[in-house]
């Protein structure tokens, strides 16, 4: 059998000379991509993250991620929970992905003020929610949480 791994970079393992630090046994095969390149994007990634104040936030790197969503399994690019970054290197941009549930990141660790918050808040009302039919997408989810997600997909194609 191929042995097959997800490398979770948590933050206080990971060092310019351990990049992989802590490899663990995935059930899933490294999407091709990825094979070549991957100490490198890891690097990269843990690099972009710890620019954005995000040294304390852990990533992790799946072939392929589904979850249930409208009560039907469903592919999606990552997710952000408990201070970890999944990633999907099978999604459509994995950077663009990343800036992305870094946000989610950011709000979740208190990294705005309510006063600026709400100024992204206003922003998502007034053109984000339209932009990326977030209504649409989330439509059973709360306005709180579709308005974050307005913010997100903004501030991954910032």
């Amino acid at each position: 059998g191929v042995q097959t791994c997800a490398l979770p970079i948590l933050a206080e393992q990971a060092t310019e000379e351990n990049p992989d630090a802590k490899m663990e046994i995935s059930k899933t095969p490294y999407a091709d991509k990825f094979i070549k390149d991957s100490k490198k994007l890891t690097k990269d990634i843990r690099a972009a993250l710890d620019k954005m104040g995000l040294k304390d936030v852990g990533v992790k790197f799946e072939d392929a991620m589904q979850r249930r969503i409208k009560g039907e399994m469903t592919a999606i690019n990552g997710e952000y929970f408990d201070k970890m970054i999944e990633l999907s290197l099978s999604g459509d941009n994995i950077f663009r992905t990343m800036n992305h549930e870094a946000l989610h990141a950011m709000k979740n660790l208190g990294f705005f003020s309510e006063s600026e918050w709400k100024t992204l808040e206003n922003k998502a009302r007034s053109e984000w929610m339209d932009k990326y039919k977030i209504a649409e997408s989330y439509s059973k989810e709360s306005e709180e949480t579709q308005l974050e997600e307005a913010i997100a997909h903004a501030f991954a194609d910032a």
